[in-house]
């Protein structure tokens, strides 16, 4: 078994799991379902980013058949791939009538907005929220649309998973006994509740053994013990890949969670990307011209508070239907990764 990284600030990287480890794996994944009461006979969907933006009469053969069997052979899970925006997998979805939903924020979020439009409702017993951060603003308008709880599931393609909520939500349960966890500050072992760098060591995949593997993300342990209890210990505040902190004025690095909960504190669903293109300015890009006047003015001086008076902030609209993938966040360090969508020089922006 093999996957890859998303590969969104730089080159994917293939990882090969051995059969203990595949094992080991989806038994933590089936803890998380256990843990937040999901039957195996109830349907649960995942929602995807496919990437292909062709027809699908273009797509490959090979692609096409793939699907087809994953849809044939999954009667209780199943996978549906979207490139701009759910309206492309609604019908099929609401055919299945799942129980339980997977996916990114921005994927859950795009889902409730494209019902909204639809005039059509799913019925669900849970939401799990993955492969991105939840802010609480997000999390807030989810449980509100869709009547159910929100979960927050945290891992890494190349890690495996790393921890998840429980009902309780006091913090997200590590699975220790998967990976040993290390938080460095400073070359130091951060205290709990210090925001650190996370460092793994797997402990079963010696197909391709990860020791002392640096995630790339800040985080923090939290030191307390869960209502639930289980023994499993607690991650703090998840603030976002390291690679994705914005420099202020003065030299302060701001976590993308502290941008997204400043910039969307009522749970407003317009889609932006903030990128620094300089160290003395930013861009604020939006993908809809619909957007209140109001609201554009108000996140771009939430930027500005952020990031002190030396950090000019502009704005700019963009004509073209943003993909259902998009950094929210892009710093000064990630502009060679930018992918085309995502190129400043090539936008029709006014």
């Amino acid at each position: 078994m093999s996957a890859y990284t998303s590969g969104t600030t730089g080159s994917p990287v293939r990882r090969i799991y051995d059969r203990e480890s595949r094992t080991v794996l989806w038994a933590c994944r089936d803890r998380v379902t256990n843990a937040l009461g999901l039957e195996p006979w109830e349907r649960c969907a995942a929602l995807r980013f496919t990437g292909s933006p062709d027809p699908a009469d273009e797509i490959s053969l090979k692609l096409r058949m793939t699907r087809w069997l994953l849809r044939r052979k999954r009667r209780y899970s199943r996978c549906f791939f979207f490139t701009y925006g759910c309206d492309e997998v609604l019908g099929d979805l609401l055919r299945f009538k799942p129980v339980a939903i997977e996916g990114r924020p921005a994927y859950l979020r795009n889902l409730a907005i494209t019902l909204q439009s639809a005039a059509r409702f799913l019925r669900l017993k849970i939401l799990i929220s993955s492969g991105d951060i939840l802010d609480e603003a997000t999390r807030g308008f989810l449980e509100s649309f869709f009547g159910c709880p929100v979960h927050d599931v945290y891992g890494a393609n190349d890690a495996g998973p790393l921890a998840w909520e429980c009902k309780e939500r006091q913090g997200h349960h590590m699975n220790i006994d998967y990976n040993v966890y290390e938080f460095m500050r400073d070359g130091e072992v951060a205290e709990p509740g210090e925001t650190g760098s996370l460092v793994v060591t797997n402990l079963y995949n010696y197909a391709m053994p990860l020791i002392r593997y640096q995630i790339g993300d800040i985080v923090s342990s939290s030191g307390e013990v869960c209502r639930c209890g289980r023994s499993l210990p607690l991650l703090g505040a998840i603030e976002g890949r390291t690679s994705d902190f914005l420099t202020a004025a003065d030299g302060r690095r701001i976590s993308p969670r502290t941008v997204l909960s400043a910039l969307q504190p009522d749970g407003s669903l317009y889609p932006y990307q903030l990128i620094q293109t300089r160290s003395d300015e930013i861009v604020l890009r939006f993908f809809s011209n619909e957007i209140p006047l109001g609201a554009k003015e108000r996140m771009a001086a939430k930027c500005g508070e952020l990031l002190g008076d030396g950090v000019a902030v502009r704005t700019a609209v963009i004509e073209e239907r943003p993909r259902a993938k998009i950094r929210p966040v892009i710093p000064l360090a990630s502009q060679n990764h930018l992918e085309p969508l995502q190129d400043i020089g090539q936008q029709r922006a006014r």
